[in-house]
C-alpha cells in the first residue's frame, strides 16, 4: 500500500533526466533518493520527486533521508504517514524545515 503510487528505477532516471540508471541506484545506495524492492523490483514513491527541486527531487529531500537514522521502510512509512513533512519541504520555510530536521533527528531514537 505505501508504495502504491510509486515508480521505477527506469522511470526516474527519466523524470530525473539522467541517462544512466546506475546513477539512480547510486542515489538510492548513498540514502539521497528513498527506493525500497518490491517484488524484487526497486520503486521509489513518486510523492520524493520535483522537477523544480535540486536533482529533481524536492529540496532538503536527501537531507532529510540522511537526517533519518532508521531503514528505509521505516523512512517510507514515516514519509508517507499522515504527516506535513513533504509539505514542509516543498514550502521552503526555513524555519518548518530546520523544526522538521530537529523531528526527525530523533525519529527511531530510544527514549
Amino acid at each position: 500500500e505505501l508504495l502504491a503510487n510509486s515508480i521505477t528505477t527506469t522511470q526516474v532516471a527519466e523524470l530525473i533526466g539522467c541517462q544512466a540508471i546506475t546513477t539512480v541506484h547510486d542515489r538510492r545506495k548513498a540514502g539521497t533518493l528513498l527506493g525500497l524492492k518490491d517484488n524484487g523490483v526497486y520503486k521509489f514513491p513518486l510523492r520524493q520527486f520535483d522537477p523544480e527541486g535540486d536533482d529533481g527531487v524536492i529540496d532538503r529531500l536527501p537531507e532529510l533521508l540522511k537526517t533519518l537514522q532508521i531503514s528505509d521502510f521505516a523512512k517510507l512509512n514515516w514519509l508517507m504517514k499522515p504527516s506535513r513533512a513533504i509539505e514542509v519541504l516543498k514550502s521552503g520555510n526555513k524555519d518548518d524545515i530546520e523544526d522538521l530536521l530537529v523531528e526527525a533527528r530523533g525519529v527511531g531514537v530510544a527514549q
